[in-house]
């Protein structure tokens, strides 16, 4: 019951955030921004009051850009991202970019999509994307085996995780 009344209020709870950041990926970053940050927000309350799930982290971020390797284990550490960084630009599957208003908000924002069936041209892709970001001094985050994993398993690292790491 507790999934469900969180799915329920989860999404709701979105989409004038999401419509917001929309609007404001336009001619107002900082709107957008803000919006982004009070998603990531707004999602951590509905998991702790409503899952009863609390999020720790221990030990200080550094604040310049840094690549961050974050194991994938559901959605919520993907929209967590904004709540503990500030203005990351996050790696994901090119297929998220078609998400009606949120997909336009989120390039806007500066994410890194990736077409993970483009081989090397994708990487370079996402090597010429992560290069901008890191000069905006921005820092980046990526989902090293490349799609959700379950806990505690060990699955190879995707390739391209190491060509950002070696390149930047």
């Amino acid at each position: 019951m507790r999934t469900i009344l969180y799915t329920i209020l989860f999404y709701a709870g979105s989409l004038p955030l999401v419509i917001m950041a929309f609007i404001g990926s336009f001619h107002w970053p900082h709107l957008m921004r803000r919006m982004v940050s009070n998603w990531s927000r707004y999602q951590r309350l509905c998991a702790r009051f409503i899952l009863g799930i609390e999020v720790h982290l221990e030990g200080a971020m550094p604040n310049r850009p840094v690549l961050y390797a974050v194991k994938h284990e559901s959605m919520f550490e993907t929209i967590d991202m904004p709540g503990v960084f500030y203005h990351p630009s996050v790696v994901a599957k090119v297929q998220l970019a078609n998400i009606p208003l949120w997909g336009f908000a989120a390039r806007r924002y500066g994410m890194i999509f990736v077409d993970r069936d483009g081989g090397a041209g994708a990487l370079r892709q996402m090597l010429i994307q992560s290069r901008k970001v890191i000069a905006d001094g921005r820092p980046i985050v990526i989902f090293p085996e490349g799609t959700r994993v379950q806990r505690g398993a060990k699955p190879a690292l995707q390739p391209g995780f190491a060509g950002l790491y070696k390149m930047l």
